[in-house]
């Protein structure tokens, strides 16, 4: 009996063609060269530069525009993807201001709300400041205000010429305002679609600039001296041609370029973001890029079932034999042998071969004959 293969569901019209891809992709890899020979091209033009590579995140982000620029040409000009039906537009058509004006004010106000309500969850999650990510919180910073500005000439503009300009944003703005009725299926598809904008947009800007400079600063010559070294500048050459136009790919959702990439990954989630499949490539992509590190944690009981310690003698040494009991040899100590650790800060800055991954248990190995029976919780004081 033979396995039915599911058929493979045709791409959506607003797909961009591979001519779009190879334009990108030759105007990214000519930067590319620009930037890793840089020192050579300063020497040769006698440029008043220093000599060094560009390696820095300022020149990744010089990437993303030598990429999307002659992509967004070459969809305009040649593919004219803005005078697509399904773009939802239509140029010969347009409304006066003073017919959409209501309908524009109370779309900025969803637009408005939903950027706010994406910069409150970055305030709070406390990754999204330090490490890598604390670039892409810069560079968001930075385009906070223009984008603003923008957004209602932008808006206005657009609207005269939708179709249909009550469109998901405007049925969330229509929510908050609450003068109109609104539809909560339509609310509801653009809180995902910004939910997905809003977190690939942060992760993709915080690995480009780590996965440039990985290509970028090393002396290329030194790769092509035996097939590991291939592999890996072309593994690292493949996986900036992924940030670089995946990036400009979930910046440029706009409608004029019949950009569905939000719609696309919320109608069809569960299929084209297989999580268990693709995120094992976005796990591979990071550890590749030396932007996380693997760690394998042994899951064991809760410290109220068992002592974990390994004891020189046989015994029933279950911890409620140690709630009250301590010989005070521990003073001073980083409890490694107790297995009641937990994560903060104090595993990264302490001297201890372990790391503390929460209040749960966490298992401790003790080599050395240990007949004491440690407070149960006494790790917690290094909160």
């Amino acid at each position: 009996m033979t396995d039915q293969v599911a058929p493979i569901p045709p791409r959506p019209t607003s797909d961009v063609s591979s001519a779009v891809g190879m334009v990108g992709l030759a105007s990214l890899t000519v930067w590319i060269l620009i930037c890793h020979f840089w020192p050579e091209l300063v020497v040769m033009f006698d440029l008043p530069s220093r000599a060094e590579r560009l390696t820095g995140p300022n020149a990744a982000l010089v990437g993303l525009v030598a990429c999307a620029a002659p992509m967004v040409l070459w969809e305009l000009v040649v593919n004219k993807v803005h005078r697509r039906a399904s773009t939802g537009i239509d140029w010969d058509n347009p409304r006066p201001l003073s017919e959409v004006i209501d309908v524009s004010i109370t779309k900025l106000a969803g637009l408005w709300a939903t950027w706010a309500i994406i910069a409150f969850f970055y305030f709070v999650g406390r990754w999204y400041w330090e490490g890598p990510y604390l670039f892409a919180m810069q560079v968001m910073q930075a385009a906070a205000v223009p984008l603003f500005l923008l957004s209602v000439p932008y808006v206005l503009w657009l609207d005269r010429v939708l179709v249909e300009p009550r469109d998901p944003t405007w049925h969330f703005g229509a929510l908050l305002v609450g003068r109109e009725p609104f539809d909560p299926a339509k609310v509801w598809i653009h809180l995902r679609a910004w939910a997905v904008k809003g977190f690939f947009t942060a992760f993709m800007l915080m690995i480009v600039p780590g996965g440039f400079q990985n290509l970028v600063a090393p002396d290329w010559s030194n790769f092509f001296l035996s097939p590991v070294g291939i592999s890996t500048i072309l593994i690292t050459l493949m996986f900036v041609i992924d940030e670089q136009i995946g990036s400009v790919g979930y910046i440029l959702t706009m409608k004029p370029l019949d950009a569905h990439r939000d719609a696309l990954a919320v109608a069809q989630f569960d299929n084209d973001l297989a999580l268990a499949d693709d995120w094992r490539l976005v796990l591979a992509d990071l550890v590749a890029l030396r932007q996380i590190r693997i760690e394998i944690v042994l899951p064991v009981e809760g410290r109220l079932q068992v002592d974990l310690c390994f004891q020189a003698e046989a015994g029933a040494d279950r911890l409620r034999h140690a709630l009250l009991v301590d010989d005070g040899q521990h003073a001073g100590h980083r409890r490694i042998h107790q297995r009641d650790v937990i994560v903060w800060r104090a595993a990264e800055f302490s001297r201890g071969a372990r790391k503390q991954f929460g209040v749960r248990g966490h298992l401790g190995v003790d080599f050395q004959p240990d007949d004491h029976f440690p407070v149960a919780g006494g790790a917690l004081d290094e909160l």
